[in-house]
């Protein structure tokens, strides 16, 4: 029997609470904000079935 799961997980955690910067995963940078260069770095990974991201405002699922 294979006992193995082959879930994983993915979970970028997106603070806000910068004092310098505030909010700066949604500052842009090159015209996007900076969160959706990992979120589409994770969703390139063939290995996550889940990603989600964590901030103080609460959780996202995204696939």
């Amino acid at each position: 029997m294979n006992i193995i799961d082959k879930t994983s997980w993915g979970i970028i955690t997106a603070r806000g609470g910068s004092k310098s910067i505030p909010l700066k995963n949604l500052v842009p940078v090159c015209g996007r904000p900076l969160i959706e260069y990992s979120i589409n770095a994770a969703k390139k990974a063939q290995t996550l079935s889940t990603l989600a991201t964590a901030s103080i405002r609460g959780l996202c699922f995204l696939r």
